[in-house]
């Protein structure tokens, strides 16, 4: 941000980049994908059998080491990225310029802008 005056005018500049980390979230829920980990919606639990209503049963506990023919989980929720995603990126920036022209008067311009990068988008 940078500025300045001489006493009858005004000039001010700023700007800023702003980011999101998707590679630090695409990280951490891999992990979470079925047979390793599980994220299951069941439907009408009962609490004498809750997994009553799944097809596969039981998906817990995954047995380590995990065999080659394990059943992934029917209505299990699944993370799947772009290894090369880019993060989204937000630019803002804004410049004006104030001018006394009088003593009592006041002339402000002020320019506001933005830029966004790589939006995601959900099919």
């Amino acid at each position: 941000m940078g500025s300045v005056r001489d006493g009858t005018q005004t000039i001010r500049a700023a700007g800023g980049l702003y980011y999101d980390s998707p590679k630090l979230w695409q990280h951490g829920h891999h992990m979470l994908n079925p047979p390793f980990g599980n994220t299951v919606a069941v439907t009408n639990p009962s609490l004498n059998n809750p997994w009553a209503t799944l097809p596969t049963g039981n998906p817990l506990p995954v047995p380590d080491p995990i065999p080659s023919n394990i059943a992934f989980p029917l209505l299990g929720t699944y993370v799947s990225m772009p290894i090369d995603i880019h993060p989204m990126q937000v630019r803002q920036w804004n410049v004006s310029h104030e001018r006394q022209v009088w003593s009592n008067w006041l002339l402000q311009a002020t320019y506001l802008g933005n830029q966004t990068t790589h939006l995601w988008n959900s099919f």
